[in-house]
């Protein structure tokens, strides 16, 4: 086997509304979620979606919204202002599952779409 396997799943609530950048020839939504182990641990990751998952992930998505996002892990890197190397990983979304809370909450996904 040569290729090794970057995968990850994570369901959580996202901490702000999503935000779009468009450029040329394509556009990517990024959002954070908070997932929980336990009370005390909660950790918050950086999610980008591509395209037309950048689309759905700003009709659907807001603050407070429940999710699951599949992907693959990627390692963002730069330098700082005062020139120290930074880094970060992101989720770069191969999908995104709206979770709505209550029944209400249920969207016609085809109407929607269209």
């Amino acid at each position: 086997m040569s290729e090794h396997i970057n995968r990850i799943i994570l369901q959580g609530n996202l901490v702000s509304d999503p935000e779009l950048k468009e450029f040329p020839s394509s556009k990517v939504c990024k959002f954070t979620i908070a997932t929980n182990r336990n009370r005390d641990e909660v950790n918050y990751t950086e999610v980008a979606a591509w395209r037309e998952l950048a689309d759905y992930s700003m009709s659907f998505l807001k603050k407070g919204t429940q999710c699951i996002v599949e992907g693959r892990l990627k390692l963002e890197t730069w330098l700082s202002r005062d020139g120290r190397k930074m880094s970060k990983f992101v989720v770069v979304a191969s999908e995104v599952i709206y979770l709505p809370r209550r029944p209400d909450d249920e969207v016609d996904l085809e109407e929607d779409v269209k």
